[in-house]
Order: structure tokens, then sequence, then C-alpha cells
């Protein structure tokens, strides 16, 4: 489904609920607080601006910033006496063109479609099956290789993909829209969990506390598992050292996809960033299970499961899955690469074609 599907969706699940009241048109000016003088501080509202009126000031026990990536964060923290939480930043340089296209029956060979970058081609493309009978296609590229926003030139990227499959996808559809570019910024990781001082009645969720590579698709996972972590920590005590307790869950459940969107990047020469000998043996490793994975559809859905934040990553270092990793051979080199690629995609069956 789309994003603004499944946006819906979400929304009129929340509105449904009893005690929940939806404010629109209306702009978070910032959290408001008494005693925030260095001697602790407690939340007690926040300041709201709606059209065409003045601000006005709604009393609130908790308040908490899920306003993304444009979060204002360090800048509310300041105007109420305290530090901003430090970070840690990696530049993927990652820019994607989105186009959608029409879907008709039989008009390729599986629902979706994913060609994964490579160290040595740094750019893939996803094409997803959607209400409204459209195929969502996204083709990215890093650093100064990105998909031209022009429709022949964005046929053409598509064209130098490692696997051939979405290419010919669309040479066979009729766009409906024309292609729209997005600039990522970097991925910024909120290290709330370390700061000594912080308001009470004052968390931070979703991508305000932490904003991956979109490429790996974790975002939403993990602001879902940050929500429930908020329910039970208020179940268990809604009191003093709410946000303590919070963080140091919320840092729990961010730390495994943190590392493996992190280490992903770092894959790529150009993308800065310490590289760690447990990073680069990382992946090393899943180098090798991705070549396994073309061979044995089990290692692949274990990777799945990992990267979709179902299994711990423990999982890909299970005897069944090591095994197929360390006796698969790396691929033919008298093989063209895309045309091997091609043969590997082909060979994972009709739901899902994949690198």
């Amino acid at each position: 489904m789309s994003r603004p599907e499944l946006e819906h969706y979400l929304r009129s699940r929340v509105a449904a609920l009893p005690g929940v009241e939806i404010h629109e048109r209306c702009e978070v000016v910032e959290p408001v607080a008494e005693g925030a003088d260095g001697a602790g501080g407690r939340i007690t509202g926040v300041r709201l601006l709606r059209v065409n009126s003045e601000p006005e000031v709604v009393a609130a026990e908790l308040f908490v910033d899920a306003t993304g990536r444009g979060n204002r964060g360090a800048t509310w923290l300041r105007a109420l006496g305290y530090d901003p939480a430090p970070e840690e930043r990696i530049d993927s340089g990652l820019v994607y063109v989105s186009r959608e296209y029409r879907r008709r029956p039989d008009d390729a060979e599986a629902d979706a479609y994913l060609v994964g970058a490579e160290a040595d081609a740094p750019r893939g493309g996803v094409a997803l099956s959607a209400e409204g009978d459209r195929w969502l296609v996204t083709l990215f590229g890093m650093a100064d290789d990105v998909p031209p926003t022009d429709p022949a030139g964005y046929h053409a990227f598509a064209a130098r993909l490692p696997v051939p499959d979405l290419y010919h996808l669309l040479q066979r559809l009729e766009p409906l829209s024309a292609p729209r570019l997005m600039r990522i910024p970097v991925s910024v990781r909120h290290r709330y969990e370390r700061l000594e001082r912080f308001p009470e009645g004052y968390l931070v969720l979703g991508d305000a506390l932490c904003q991956f590579n979109p490429s790996y698709g974790q975002g939403m996972t993990v602001a879902a598992c940050e929500a429930a972590a908020l329910r039970e920590c208020l179940a268990q005590n809604p009191g003093d050292g709410l946000a303590g307790r919070f963080f140091r869950r919320a840092a729990r459940i961010t730390d495994v996809p943190w590392d493996m969107s992190v280490g992903g990047d770092l894959r790529f020469p150009f993308v800065e960033g310490p590289r760690t000998a447990r990073v680069r043996l990382l992946n090393r490793y899943v180098a090798r299970l991705h070549r396994a994975a073309a061979a044995h559809p089990s290692v692949g859905r274990a990777f799945l499961r990992v990267a979709n934040l179902q299994d711990p990553p423990q999982r890909l270092f299970a005897p069944a899955v090591l095994g197929r990793v360390l006796l698969t051979r790396p691929p033919a080199r008298s093989m063209d690469a895309p045309e091997a690629a091609g043969r590997r995609a082909r060979s994972t069956g009709r739901r899902t074609l994949s690198s």
C-alpha cells in the first residue's frame, strides 16, 4: 500500500479510540514547563498556534515529540534550560526519485521488485504494487550517481541497475506521473539516554529520536516498537523517571537497526564514518550471506526477518544459516554480472524478485 493509504488507516484507528482528540490546522510552538531553571523542571503543557488565532497553551502531563526529521528538539531543550542530546551522524548521500505507473492484470511476473545497491554499484530501485491499480516505483542512487528526473533519463538509470528485471518492467508500463526527486538528509541518532538532566514529562519518539536511511525500511518499525515500549513504561510507572526509563528502552530497540543501517552505508567507500573491525567483519559476512541467499531461500528469509526486526541478529549465525553461507561459492567470473544477477533474481519465485 502507499504511504498516504497507510497513514489514513492509522489515523482513522487512532481517531476512533476513546479519549482521543485530534487538533487540526495548528502548529506546536514549544512545550511549556515550570521550574526549568536548573533545579529540575516538569512539562505542564504545550503552546499551540492555530490558523487565524493567537497562541494558546494546552495543559498536558506528558509531551511526546514525534515531529519527525524536522524536529526542533535541540531548540526546545535549550529554551527550557537543558542541553540537547549528543548526536551520531552519517551521510550516505542518498537521493531517490519516485514515479507512478498504471498496473494491469498480468503485466508483471511479480507483485514487488527489489534491486539492492552494491558496493561497486551504489544504485537500486523498488517497484511495489499498490491500491488504485498502480505501481509505485522508486529508483535511488548515492553520491554523484543519482536518478535523473526526466523520463528518458529515469529509464536509462533503471537500465544500469545490477538486476535488469525492474528496467524490463518499466518498459512495459504506462506512466501516471512525472518523476519526483527526494534528497534525504543525513541519518542522525539523538542519544537522549546519555543525558543526565532532562525535564519530567518530556519524551521523544520516532524519527525525532533516530532518523534512519529510508532505503532500509526500518523507521516505522522502530517507531512502532518504541510506542509499545512507551505503553509498557507508562503501565509500570507513569511518574518521575519516566524519560530515563523510556530512553534506555528505546536505545536498546534502536541499537540493532542503527548498526545495520550504518554498517550497510559504510560498505560504500565514499561514505565517511568509522569502519571498525566489527563493521568490516559483519559487512564481509553479509556479502557472503547475500550470495548464499541467491541459492538458498531459507537464508534469504532469515536475513529479511532480521532486517525487518522480527528476529535478533544472532539468527544469521544459526548453524543452518552459517553452514550455507560458508559453503556457498562465489559466482562464476565468466558470466556477465547483470545477467547472472537477473538469473538469481528470477530463481527466487513468482511473488518477489530481488537481487
